[in-house]
């Protein structure tokens, strides 16, 4: 799929995504009755297993940990109840954590995330997670200063709320989006 110009796609993240969604998709269809012939639950385990190791140990993309956790939180909620949902909600995020801390590459991605969201403002280039502070910073401004707080300011005019938010700012941390 070729992205109109100007989209950025980090193939990465886009990677972490699909793999959680499709580990997702694995349990999904292995913990519910499913209307049509699937594979033997074995080898959709497995699919699922090899996926969960590629998300925290191939791909760099930040967002398909948090997937994969919000994933599984989603199916604790659907499938559980009483003591074991309150185990499983405590352990999920607890092995998502250790499994991240023993991946070089994942703690890599987070340290460095964190550390854009620190220096995002000397930072002369444009960082991913520095742009998602600004977003969010700008965005919120926007909102505590709303003039229409029950209809707000129309279809599609975000875009002109945050140009006129951003004016005057220097570097990229001035970029409308």
């Amino acid at each position: 799929y070729k992205f109109p110009p100007g989209i950025i796609v980090d193939n990465h993240t886009t990677q972490g995504m699909l793999f959680s969604t499709a580990v997702f998709s694995c349990m999904v269809l292995n913990l519910f009755p499913c209307p049509f012939k699937t594979p033997p639950k074995w080898v959709v385990w497995i699919a699922a297993a090899i996926m969960t190791v590629s998300i925290f140990f191939t791909t760099s993309g930040r967002s398909g940990y948090l997937a994969f956790m919000v994933y599984t939180l989603a199916l604790i909620f659907w499938k559980t109840k009483g003591a074991k949902r309150v185990i499983l909600t405590i352990a999920v995020p607890l092995v998502c954590l250790a499994v991240v801390t023993a991946s070089p590459l994942a703690r890599d991605t987070i340290q460095k995330g964190l550390s854009e969201m620190q220096t995002y403002q000397q930072d002369k280039q444009e960082t991913a997670m520095g742009l998602r502070v600004i977003f969010w910073k700008n965005t919120l401004a926007i909102l505590k200063k709303m003039e229409h707080p029950l209809v707000g300011y129309g279809t599609d005019s975000f875009k002109f709320i945050y140009a006129g938010q951003v004016e005057g700012q220097k570097g990229w941390q001035g970029n409308p989006t």
